[in-house]
């Protein structure tokens, strides 16, 4: 018989009656043998780094543990390059926060700045390492990620890193992003929030 989606849900709760299931978008491209890693600030997964397995089956084990005290944590997936290969989504631990998130997950959200305006900003923000400084001093962003965007020559080239780094970084780095562009290039902002004048 075969083994639709939803039978092998069901197979896997049955193995794991102590764990919580979490429904959420999985919406990526893994290669079976190539390693990656979930990214969930400040807190530390275990392992750091792990090799994808496509096998299938009702006996999964987790492949990445957190230990967290928070009410709410964002997860997502990078892979060994530290691209990002599953968006950013956030995960409530407890059920009343679960409820109304679940609930408004079916009214459309308001887009982020970030995200609304990705391209403009590739092409128009010119302080991109004095930001990136600014992040690297939060611990925003990590060393490799800001070595990365260094190394660009372009502004443009490197505000695709530094995008790539805010989408996997969740809401609040992309709040603080918003935050130190509209100290550096206020004019910017109020250009892409309002339109361009008109003569």
């Amino acid at each position: 018989m075969e083994l639709t989606v939803a039978n092998f849900i069901n197979k896997v709760q049955k193995k794991h009656e102590g764990s919580t299931y979490f429904e959420t978008s999985s919406r990526c491209q893994l290669i079976p043998g190539r390693k990656y890693k979930a990214s969930c600030d400040p807190y530390e997964p275990q392992p750091k780094l792990a090799e994808f397995d496509c096998h299938y089956g009702p006996n999964h084990h987790p492949t990445f543990v957190v230990f967290s005290e928070a009410e709410d944590i964002t997860v997502s997936v990078l892979d060994e390059d530290g691209m990002e290969v599953w968006e950013p989504h956030q995960v409530f631990m407890i059920s009343e926060k679960m409820e109304k998130c679940q609930s408004a997950e079916k009214t459309p959200a308001e887009v982020h700045f970030v995200d609304k305006h990705m391209d403009k900003l590739i092409g128009r923000v010119t302080s991109v390492m004095e930001i990136a400084d600014c992040l690297l001093s939060k611990k925003m962003i990590t060393d490799e990620t800001y070595d990365k965007i260094h190394t660009e020559k372009t502004p443009q080239e490197q505000m695709r890193i530094l995008i790539q780094a805010l989408r996997s970084g969740g809401q609040n780095m992309k709040d603080e992003f918003y935050r130190i562009l509209k100290e550096k290039q206020p004019f910017l902002i109020k250009d892409l929030e309002t339109g361009p004048s008109k003569v």
